[in-house]
């Protein structure tokens, strides 16, 4: 599945995870609702992905992504989606056997790493921490 070359783009800023002892964020800034539509409560699967969509939700993924009724806006790589350049559909990711969790998260730190050309930006422990980046890769593994 080539066009997974531009997954996850992380094409909006970061909203750091709130955990324990971690304050919400707060003032404006990027989250379920910032690409237009609240969508987090969109994407498919069920609660025991909860922390993959808050994730795929507060990086603005589908500023750049479909997955399930969210996101995209265009063909791959057209501009005029959502906030920017559109990346492929990630609402079957998960029926690739390749597209294992371990391939998911390596793919979103590095996505240069599996197709050179592509022009989703790394998305380093600074962006994605390493927990966030473990449920989000799980949750779309599950997409098949």
């Amino acid at each position: 599945m080539a066009a997974v070359g531009l997954l996850l783009a992380g094409c909006g800023k970061p909203v750091p995870s709130t955990g324990p002892g971690t304050p919400p964020p707060t003032g404006p800034g990027p989250g379920p609702s910032s690409a237009g539509g609240d969508v987090l409560s969109k994407l498919p699967g069920g609660d025991e992905f909860a922390a993959g969509k808050k994730v795929y939700a507060d990086n603005n993924c589908a500023r750049c992504h479909k997955l399930g009724d969210t996101g995209g806006g265009g063909p791959m790589g057209a501009k005029g989606g959502p906030g920017g350049m559109n990346g492929p559909d990630l609402s079957s990711v998960g029926a690739d056997a390749a597209h294992t969790p371990r391939w998911l998260a390596d793919h979103v730190r590095d996505p240069k790493a599996h197709k050179p050309q592509s022009r989703m930006p790394a998305s380093g422990p600074d962006k994605i921490a390493d927990a966030d980046l473990t449920a989000l890769s799980a949750y779309l593994a599950s997409r098949k």
